[in-house]
């Protein structure tokens, strides 16, 4: 009848009802399985961002880091070749020390010889030759030829020396007194001389040492060693205070 059917509808409807909840509870379960996840996924996206994020800043220090290392190496090269120039210079100035050294030791040595030779004279030759004044064997101009020739052609550029060289050499004249074998004026003729003497001495000048002072066997001390009248032995004695300084 009418209420055996509306009563199988019913039961029809309430399963229709258990299998759509648990559909419901199917998709529910689901959709809360995708929400943990999306969950997940944003979580581990978010780490891998901030892993990104650090490995940036990272790469960034580096190449900062990088940049200060070249900047460094730059700087240590040019600092080690302004070592390297000072070097150079300090060496070539140890060179030019060397070299004015060996100089004034051999020009010491002369003035040592030829202090020596005028005490071996009289009292009356050292009188006699009172008037002669002794004058620097070279030049300040002459000795920096001497040094360029020896050393490389910068070597002067850096004098360290130029401010005391002078008083070392005890001259600062701008002439040569021997740039000539037979300079025209003798630094060591009278004062009195005149041009026409100057020149028969130079013409007469001999070895100095080509006669022996000690063959006579008279008193050497008994006159002047100087006051001969032969010219050719005045300019012997002359030639030979002039060949210890040359």
């Amino acid at each position: 009848s009418e209420l055996d059917t509306l009563t199988a509808t019913l039961k029809q409807l309430e399963n229709q009802k258990g299998e759509a909840q648990k559909r419901l509870n199917d998709l529910k379960s689901q959709v809360e399985k995708l929400r943990s996840q999306v969950a997940a996924q944003e979580a581990a996206a978010a780490e891998t961002e901030a892993e990104l994020g650090a490995r940036r800043a990272a790469a960034a220090s580096l190449r900062d880091r990088e940049r200060a290392l070249h900047d460094e190496l730059r700087a240590a090269d040019l600092h080690a070749d302004a070592a390297t120039a000072q070097l150079r210079r300090t060496v070539l100035a140890v060179s030019q020390a060397n070299i004015k050294i060996t100089h004034l030791e051999e020009q010491l040595r002369l003035i040592e010889t030829a202090s020596e030779a005028l005490a071996a004279s009289t009292a009356g030759s050292v009188a006699a030759h009172a008037h002669l004044t002794l004058q620097p064997q070279f030049s300040q101009q002459h000795l920096e030829r001497i040094v360029r020739g020896a050393t490389p052609s910068d070597a002067l550029e850096d004098e360290p020396f130029a401010s005391e060289f002078s008083s070392m050499n005890g001259s600062a004249r701008a002439a040569d007194p021997f740039a000539a074998a037979f300079p025209p004026a003798d630094p060591f003729a009278p004062a009195a001389s005149t041009a026409t003497a100057t020149t028969t001495t130079t013409n007469q000048i001999q070895d100095g040492f080509s006669t022996d002072p000690f063959a006579s066997s008279a008193d050497p001390f008994a006159g002047d060693a100087f006051a001969s009248t032969d010219n050719t032995k005045t300019n012997s004695d002359v030639s030979a205070i002039m060949y210890i300084f040359i």
